[in-house]
């Protein structure tokens, strides 16, 4: 179940990107709820928030040692299933994220949310949101839940 939902995750994000690609690009920027939320087309060459802009072979290893660490544990332990899910969650977001790096050379964007002339957050996409989302609720997890992550073999 772990993993279908990863690929899951890795689909709907590279469908999505290529429609951004497709829909978006070289155009400006659609108004879904004005002064809020938009669909920017943006290449993001670095990290969350535009940090370590033009850092491709960073992100390629320090991701494939990631999902390879992740490959590794879940074959060895297992997990309780709500913090399986949030993993595997972290992973799709990695891997999507991942294969733009790889086949484009960046980071497809899309997503940009806006609080009037206050602040304009970081355009984002859907392997951002899952991997935010799931790093959250793993945090949560390991500090509020007293029950280990790992299922007891015995």
């Amino acid at each position: 179940m772990g993993w279908l939902l990863a690929i899951t995750l890795i689909a709907i994000d590279q469908l999505s990107k290529i429609w951004a690609s497709t829909s978006l690009a070289g155009q400006p920027a659609i108004p879904v709820i004005p002064g809020f939320f938009q669909l920017s087309y943006v290449r993001n060459f670095g990290a969350a928030f535009g940090i370590l802009q033009n850092q491709r072979v960073i992100f390629l290893i320090l991701t494939l040692t990631f999902v390879a660490g992740v490959v590794y544990v879940m074959k060895r332990y297992r997990f309780r299933t709500p913090f399986m899910i949030f993993v595997m969650g972290l992973t799709g977001g990695a891997v999507g994220n991942l294969i733009d790096r790889m086949f484009r050379g960046y980071v497809v964007d899309f997503f940009d949310v806006r609080f009037g002339q206050i602040y304009d957050f970081p355009v984002f996409n859907i392997a951002d949101i899952c991997i935010v989302v799931s790093t959250i609720l793993i945090a949560i997890w390991v500090i509020f839940r007293e029950e280990e992550i790992f299922v007891n073999e015995e």
